[in-house]
């Protein structure tokens, strides 16, 4: 019998597992580098500048960064959203007035500011493509080529199988994107929720994966999946999810056996659920 594991959800619990892994400068650094194709190695030349008042935090600013003149802000998410990009522009924009507010404002010289960029690192179980931009401008009420103000999100899917090079660039990004792959595929199963993230946990910490911060932030990261996924919903998502996959299996052999003309194996397949189940290892299904 699986061990009955209980977490406790603190109402002030905040922190994502992504923003738990990558505040530490270091891999954030790693992460900045795999994106940009650079190649900084001093991680103090890093300005840590995520919004930590508590209205950005239940906005999942998870964190922002200057680093040679240039801004970025990573938000990590599991649902698709389509005002990921006026998100952005609040962020952008308290960002901007946290550094930049001032007498200096009002000089005659021109202030220079560090360039921004927006990228949501997605991982959420709907079918999205490798990358895609989102733009504020596609939300405007009257559509302008033009516009006056622009913000763009740039929306990567690190589910894995995706973005392979980028995984294979930032090692932290691979291993996050590994334990929430076995989270979801634990809770497929019979499993509470509690059981499925303690055994992900577990297993990672076995296979070497995000091993030294799974053993030290423990209770804290499964407290924090099980803020982030939807208790009820996400979960029966992931079976119904499941079951669809297992339609599509049947079907397919279904009508390899009709095509090679095996018609007494599909007719005791439909009878037969453990012959079925032999008769899909037969065609690797």
């Amino acid at each position: 019998m699986s061990e009955e594991i209980k977490v406790t959800v603190l109402n002030t619990h905040k922190d994502r597992v992504f923003k738990i892994i990558f505040k530490e400068k270091k891999k954030l650094l790693n992460l900045y580098n795999a994106l940009a194709g650079t190649d900084y190695t001093n991680e103090e030349e890093l300005e840590i500048n995520t919004l930590e008042d508590a209205l950005y935090i239940s906005m999942k600013n998870d964190l922002s960064f200057i680093l040679d003149g240039r801004m970025s802000v990573f938000e990590q998410q599991s649902t698709l959203n389509p005002n990921m990009p006026l998100r952005g522009l609040f962020y952008i924009a308290d960002l901007y007035k946290q550094k930049y507010s001032g007498v200096q404002l009002y000089s005659s010289k021109m202030l220079k500011i560090a360039t921004p960029q927006y990228i949501v690192f997605y991982n959420g179980i709907d079918n999205f493509p490798e990358k895609r931009d989102l733009k504020l401008s596609d939300a405007f009420e009257h559509p302008t080529d033009t516009p006056d103000v622009e913000v763009v999100a740039h929306v990567i899917n690190i589910n894995i199988g995706h973005n392979k090079e980028l995984l294979s660039k930032c090692r932290e990004l691979f291993e996050y994107s590994t334990f929430i792959e076995r989270i979801r595929k634990n809770m497929k199963s019979d499993k509470t929720k509690e059981q499925a993230i303690h055994e992900a946990i577990e297993s990672c910490i076995e296979d070497g994966i995000l091993t030294d911060i799974l053993k030290k932030e423990k209770v804290r990261i499964m407290a924090s999946i099980l803020a982030e996924f939807d208790e009820v919903g996400y979960a029966q998502m992931l079976r119904d999810e499941g079951k669809e996959e297992g339609k599509n299996r049947i079907n397919l052999l279904n009508q390899k056996l009709m095509e090679e003309g095996r018609l007494e194996d599909l007719m005791q397949s439909i009878q037969d659920k453990e012959y079925q189940q032999q008769l899909l290892k037969e065609y690797n299904m």
